[in-house]
């Protein structure tokens, strides 16, 4: 496995990190049951049940949108073909519930995510080994503890299964080698979207980074 710094390409993605082994052949699950339907609030408690276990969000949630116009921006990075879009700014300012509102309004969307929707926390990732435990214990995969062999499963993962969306909350305390990781999930894994947490910008080469500004007094 070759973790090594993307940078931008002429479309303004990320180059493709080289992975060896990666599954190439994607299976999107496109005719699996609920997918594309818009759910109500009353029904989430089946939501899973619907996505065939797709996501780890839980169902206690008051579907606000506190900052609509800022889960715009990240649906039209990620509409534009981006993979990678970071909310940055002071902690407390609400970042993360904007991510989980972004998650949550793709659920009731007539986007298909064949390869789920999840949420993983990083405040006890240390290192890349870690980060790759923590993105494998979401998706419900095993993971090698050995941080080149971890690299690999979670690429052939991510690579079999097809269009997901991944927020990584919290992740300014992330080493050089796990932002490497991010960057080489994205080259193995092209319908990928990670929406990534943090008080301030990482060195993600391509990434969209939008700051999320205070609340305005009415």
């Amino acid at each position: 496995v070759v973790l090594r710094r993307g940078s931008p390409d002429r479309g303004g993605g990320i180059r493709r990190s080289v992975v060896s082994r990666v599954v190439a052949d994607a299976d999107n699950d496109a005719d699996a049951p609920g997918r594309g339907e818009i759910v109500p609030e009353e029904r989430f408690a089946t939501l899973q049940e619907l996505l065939g276990r797709r996501t780890n969000l839980s169902p206690d949630h008051a579907f606000l949108l506190p900052r609509p116009a800022i889960v715009e921006q990240v649906e039209d990075a990620f509409g534009s073909g981006e993979q990678i879009v970071v909310l940055i700014g002071p902690e407390g300012i609400g970042k993360s519930r904007i991510a989980d509102d972004v998650l949550r309004r793709i659920l009731g969307s007539s986007r298909r995510m064949g390869g789920g929707i999840w949420w993983c926390g990083c405040d006890d990732v240390s290192d890349v080994a870690s980060l790759a435990l923590a993105i494998g214990g979401v998706l419900g995969t095993d993971i090698p503890e050995a941080a080149p062999e971890a690299a690999l499963v979670l690429a052939q993962t991510l690579a079999a299964r097809g269009p997901t969306r991944i927020c990584l909350d919290a992740i300014a305390h992330l080493d050089d080698d796990s932002i490497e990781l991010i960057l080489t999930l994205c080259g193995a894994a092209p319908e990928l979207e990670l929406l990534l947490t943090s008080r301030n910008a990482p060195e993600i080469d391509g990434a969209t980074v939008i700051e999320v500004p205070p609340l305005e007094l009415p």
